[in-house]
């Protein structure tokens, strides 16, 4: 199959630092064309991939650039430069793009799909008087009958009436990751910095049982100040530490795996989330509200621990019957007290488990068999 592969123009593949759709769309050219499929990835000039690179920037523009008033102009000039130079035996269009892509894919005539990596569900939390949510569903409903693909089912909720024909997990690169089969005695804690993220519930949740927290914190220009007047006061040197950010998969995995539980207490209903499967790969269980796609990755007891967010907010019978913080106290205490040889097992589990389910040969395959079937009706 010849498949494209409309990838957003803020980040090059492969992100060197924060960039989850960026690492999505790299990882599923990478192991589209080990498959061998020919490959067109529309992304910026400054992207390395195995194969056709096509831009119309030279330079990625920036996450910053989201904050400017012309940033939607970029966005179409960009899918629009992509269109215009499709070639025309192209089997499927495969659109990373979001929302922008969809007015002008509407009247192409190749195959397309799209992949959604964002949540549709309304939450006070991440944006207070849901009007972004709201223009989000309502342009969903205008291309309803378009084909889309989930990366998760909780994140079908958000939007049930749209045209799914598969759902598709995210999936990493396993050799990225090395195993670590112990750990040493704190927690963790990385992402992109934003108060739906609940890091500074994770540095409470650490001052509270009195364990050492090492976060790596990706902090972009627009939530600098936030950042250093909520959390850099709290970064104390005893419980709370702030790491360098990792240059490379070895650090990164070094960071993870050194953790005797990675904490993830998020305040929105994530659709998947990355730095979770990643964990995992490293062997760290992970311990997790329950809000969003997060059940679907975490075996509960397993590999890692769930918890409900608060007593009004009951997402499952899970093993820490406590809500809330004092749920993930609980959880967390309850990794700490563990008999060496469980908690070596669920080392283990917490790797099996993405060996088995969040790899990108899985993913690949996934898309792949999606493809076919897109093609096949469009003949």
């Amino acid at each position: 199959m010849k498949i494209v592969l409309l990838s957003p123009p803020w980040i090059p593949l492969p992100p060197k630092g924060y960039g989850g759709i960026e690492n999505i769309v790299y990882n599923l050219a990478q192991g589209l064309q080990k498959k061998g499929h020919e490959v067109i990835v529309y992304a910026t000039g400054d992207s390395k991939i195995s194969g056709e690179l096509r831009y119309l920037y030279q330079k990625s523009l920036g996450i910053d650039t989201l904050l400017e008033h012309s940033y939607g102009l970029l966005f179409l000039n960009h899918i629009y430069h992509a269109l215009q130079t499709l070639p025309p035996d192209t089997d499927i269009v495969h659109n990373h793009c979001e929302y922008f892509a969809m007015h002008l894919l509407d009247s192409l005539k190749t195959p397309f799909l799209h992949t959604l990596h964002g949540s549709f569900c309304p939450d006070s939390k991440k944006n207070s008087d849901n009007s972004s949510i709201n223009t989000y569903l309502e342009t969903l409903s205008l291309f309803k009958n378009h084909s889309f693909i989930s990366i998760s089912n909780f994140q079908r909720q958000g939007n049930p009436n749209l045209n799914y024909i598969g759902n598709v997990y995210n999936g990493i690169n396993i050799d990225d990751y090395s195993f670590y089969p112990t750990s040493q005695d704190h927690l963790s804690w990385l992402g992109r910095y934003s108060p739906i993220k609940g890091l500074d519930v994770a540095i409470k949740l650490a001052k509270t049982v009195g364990k050492k927290l090492i976060i790596s914190a990706s902090v972009h220009a627009q939530r600098q100040d936030d950042f250093d007047q909520k959390i850099l006061p709290e970064i104390d040197g005893k419980y709370v530490i702030l790491a360098e950010k990792q240059k490379n998969n070895a650090e990164k995995s070094k960071f993870y795996g050194d953790s005797i539980a990675f904490l993830f207490p998020i305040q929105w209903e994530e659709p998947f989330g990355l730095v979770l499967t990643e964990a995992m790969a490293c062997g760290t269980p992970v311990i997790a509200y329950s809000r969003g796609s997060v059940p679907e990755i975490i075996k509960d007891g397993e590999t890692g621990f769930l918890v409900n967010p608060s007593d009004n907010d009951i997402r499952g019978d899970w093993i820490i019957k406590k809500t809330g913080l004092e749920g993930l106290r609980e959880a967390v205490e309850r990794i700490y007290s563990l008999p060496r040889d469980k908690y070596l097992q669920m080392r283990k589990n917490a790797r099996s488990h993405v060996e088995k389910s969040f790899t990108i040969d899985k993913m690949v395959s996934g898309y792949e068999e999606i493809y076919k079937k897109i093609i096949s009706k469009a003949k």
